[in-house]
């Protein structure tokens, strides 16, 4: 798991716009990759930064890198708890949905479609992608159906993100830098 592997998909997290994100990182067995997730959560404890692994192929493990204040504000939306209870999850503690995700991942052989919301999707857009009933204005980190204003803006923020942190790590600048805001950004 590389720094830069870390910007390219986490960019928007690690810069408090978004509630998580997730990359496919390679590894040659579990205790090595946990290992370098746990360095990587002391890494960036101050910037207020989790990484966990939800699940595992043969050769490639799905960590997710999250704030954990940003996905509690994002799953206690009305709307997301339905769609999380609907799909058996304890919505009272983000702990919880954790572990049912995680379950989620195993057991399902797509993604799950309320993932969205751990990566901190409008739940609108969310529950308008599970029920697939009308077509999609377009398309960007996720499937816009309702705020294409919104979605836009997110979109080029997010972009934003990722041009300055590889800037900023083309600069020498650590990842776990980037987590703390300055004016000048």
């Amino acid at each position: 798991m590389s720094d830069d592997q870390i910007v390219m998909h986490c960019a928007a997290t690690l810069r408090d716009r978004k509630a998580g994100s997730l990359f496919a990182a390679e590894y040659h067995d579990r205790q090595s990759l946990y290992k370098e997730i746990a360095e990587l959560n002391a890494r960036l404890s101050s910037g207020n930064i989790r990484t966990m692994v939800l699940g595992f192929t043969k050769k490639r493990a799905l960590v997710y890198l999250y704030r954990p204040n940003r996905l509690a504000a994002a799953l206690s939306d009305a709307t997301a708890q339905k769609i999380l209870q609907k799909s058996g999850y304890d919505t009272s503690h983000t702990g919880a949905c954790l572990t049912r995700l995680i379950r989620r991942m195993k057991d399902t052989q797509n993604f799950p479609h309320e993932i969205g919301l751990f990566l901190g999707y409008p739940s609108c857009e969310v529950e308008a992608f599970i029920q697939n009933d009308r077509p999609c204005v377009f398309a960007g980190a996720w499937k816009v159906y309702c705020d294409a204003e919104y979605a836009r803006k997110c979109f080029r923020t997010f972009r934003d993100c990722t041009l300055t942190c590889r800037q900023k790590l083309s600069h020498g600048i650590p990842l776990e830098e980037m987590t703390i805001e300055r004016k000048e950004d």
